[in-house]
């Protein structure tokens, strides 16, 4: 079992995946805002960008669950399915799920997937390469997951190194393994030939020991930003983000011209540069690629900010707290909400490379007994309860009001042409 601290603000599943967004057109009647544009005649109309209903999920609805973007499908993987965590309490929770289910964003339907081998607690990631899904299920042992998708079958993955606590990337046929943060000491940066099984390890990167590093592919190379360790006791001299960049078939990083960012985060990239898209204009900005130098960007108004959904990055498009960013366009747009009964979506179980297609859950709150679980009973619950607003209740030495919440899925893709 694991202890955790109130999995999420919200007990839905919040789950991302990405198309190329060439248009995700589907045949359910749209939700949110939506309009069609007139057509000359001989052709098809066009539905404008708007969020629109695909089939609910058809597992158990779950929190902390682990998708992949295959191109075609999302993939979404095991999760938490025990009862919800009550606002401000800490639960240890145990009923972890297995199985999984794929939804094909054009028709808007779900198909079941094989079970894996076993469940996974708390941290994991999932990533695609080569007709396969890896699932680092950060455990004790070390152990990947590889999900087969043409047999429907999962394995094990041979001869993995110490991969627990890093990060899983996708960059093509291969995938990358990097450490977060090297303040318990540097390992090496791993890569994983999907196609072959064979491991390697990166050429060792110029860096200090550095946190909130990230590794990102880009048509010129792997792309490695961080930020010196020293920067805790000295942020004025160590606190510029790095960059370096690994060119294909070299074997040495070359470090560019630093930035004058401070705080590393939300980077992805385009075709000829690294954006780091943030609200504050002060951190967001671009590095020309290959050559190097920090160019402040465009943030929108913080004013305007609305983090009901969690960050989705794409190479195109990118999700930001509820405003979506068009990197051809440099252009900054809101995403609006779509319409219907439904709460806002918790920014933890974000997972996506792009931002088509989203898939979310309605929430309802009553007042129960403690959840099972539940260590420390919260004072009151949040939102509606059987149509008002619950109030204060003193503990009861035979009855402790708490919270309890009942999930029920409901899905949306957002369409843009």
């Amino acid at each position: 079992m694991s202890r955790m601290r109130a999995l999420a603000a919200s007990s839905a599943l919040v789950v991302v995946a990405s198309l190329v967004l060439t248009g995700c057109e589907g045949p359910r009647a749209a939700v949110g805002p939506s309009s069609t544009r007139a057509t000359p005649a001989g052709e098809e109309a066009v539905a404008s960008p708007g969020w629109i209903a695909v089939d609910d999920l058809p597992i158990a609805p779950r929190d902390a669950a682990v998708t992949a973007w295959t191109g075609e499908e999302l993939l979404v993987f095991g999760g938490y399915v025990g009862p919800p965590c009550p606002p401000r309490a800490d639960c240890m929770l145990s009923e972890w799920a297995a199985d999984g289910a794929a939804l094909d964003p054009i028709s808007g339907e779900w198909r079941p997937l094989a079970a894996a081998p076993r469940s996974w607690q708390g941290q994991a990631e999932a990533a695609y390469a080569n007709g396969r899904v890896y699932v680092n299920a950060s455990s004790e042992d070390g152990e990947l997951l590889v999900y087969d998708i043409a047999a429907d079958e999962w394995s094990m993955a041979r001869g993995v190194p110490a991969v627990r606590g890093t990060r899983m990337r996708p960059d093509g046929d291969r995938l990358l393994f990097y450490a977060r943060s090297e303040e318990h000491g540097e390992t090496p940066d791993r890569v994983l030939d999907a196609a072959g099984g064979e491991w390697s390890e990166l050429p060792d990167d110029p860096f200090p020991p550095a946190f909130d590093r990230d590794l990102i592919p880009t048509d010129h190379g792997l792309a490695l930003v961080a930020t010196d360790l020293r920067a805790v006791e000295d942020a004025e001299r160590y606190g510029r983000t790095q960059v370096a960049l690994l060119a294909p078939g070299t074997a040495e990083w070359r470090v560019l011209p630093p930035t004058t960012q401070t705080h590393s985060w939300n980077w992805v990239a385009t075709d000829d540069r690294l954006a780091s898209l943030q609200l504050d204009p002060t951190q967001a900005g671009t590095v020309p690629l290959p050559s190097g130098g920090w160019q402040p960007g465009f943030a929108p108004d913080p004013q305007q900010a609305d983090p009901w959904l969690p960050d989705a990055l794409g190479r195109r498009f990118s999700v930001v707290n509820g405003r979506r960013y068009d990197a051809i366009a440099d252009r900054w747009t809101a995403l609006p909400r779509p319409d219907g009964p439904r709460s806002s979506a918790g920014p933890r179980h974000g997972r996506g490379i792009g931002s088509c297609c989203w898939a979310g859950s309605r929430r309802r709150t009553r007042r129960a007994r403690p959840a099972p679980g539940s260590i420390r009973r919260p004072r009151r619950c949040l939102g509606p309860s059987r149509g008002r607003s619950p109030r204060p209740r003193a503990p009861s030495a035979r009855v402790a009001p708490s919270c309890s919440r009942r999930r029920s899925t409901a899905t949306w893709r957002w369409t843009l042409w």
